[in-house]
């Protein structure tokens, strides 16, 4: 190839700037850069590891069914007080009973029922409680069908997994964060306990759980 000097017009009178003739800019034209070499094959294949793993489901199963859970006086999830009350009157053995009789299973999670059972507004019940001197109604509405493809189906599938967290004696502490209190070992005097982290996301129509090793310190 050329070179730039090879290219550079010379002038008649000399390369001297008292000569009044300088020399004239490159063009594009006159100079071409080389071309990215073409590739010739596509390399090695790479296989990418991740500790997201798919969530399976029984009978295939890809809809989940939300359903509001609606009271009087209004209990909102918008406080932690509203929200624990509201999760105490749903949870209530009696109330959970008769749920059972209705669904073969359901999961609560902040202010909404998930199941994988349709069911009709008509056959769903209206109870009542009595907390702190006031008596509440709950009903329970067919708000949304999610698939797997929706944040919303995360949902049903975080709530599950923190009962069964909980079955098994693990702790939260926050969001998705769970720890041993069984696994204590001290550290500078201060307890260290085996902990996760636990994530989910929705792709194509599947879910996908993440789980992090973590400590927690008390």
């Amino acid at each position: 190839m050329e070179g730039l000097l090879d290219k550079k017009p010379r002038s008649s009178h000399g390369s001297g700037s008292g000569s009044g003739q300088g020399s004239s800019p490159i063009s594009e034209e006159e100079f071409k850069f080389p071309m990215k070499p073409v590739a010739r094959n596509m390399g090695a294949a790479v296989r990418v590891v991740s500790n997201f793993y798919p969530m399976k489901v029984k009978d295939q199963r890809t809809v989940i069914y939300e359903y509001q859970v609606k009271t009087v006086p209004l209990l909102t999830c918008h406080s932690y007080k509203e929200k624990g009350l509201l999760r105490s009157i749903v949870n209530d053995k009696s109330n959970r009973d008769e749920l059972e009789g209705i669904f073969d299973s359901f999961i609560y999670f902040e202010g909404y029922l998930y199941s994988f059972e349709k069911v009709e507004d008509t056959s769903l019940p209206t109870q009542t409680k009595t907390k702190d001197d006031v008596e509440y109604t709950i009903s329970y509405e067919f708000h949304r069908e999610h698939d797997f493809n929706c944040k919303g189906a995360t949902f049903f599938f975080r709530a599950f997994l923190n009962k069964l967290i909980k079955e098994v004696g693990f702790k939260q502490v926050r969001g998705g964060k769970h720890f041993d209190p069984k696994s204590a070992l001290e550290l500078q005097g201060v307890n260290m306990y085996s902990a996760f982290f636990n994530t989910m996301k929705a792709v194509d129509g599947k879910i996908y759980l993440n789980l992090n090793p973590s400590v927690k310190f008390f």
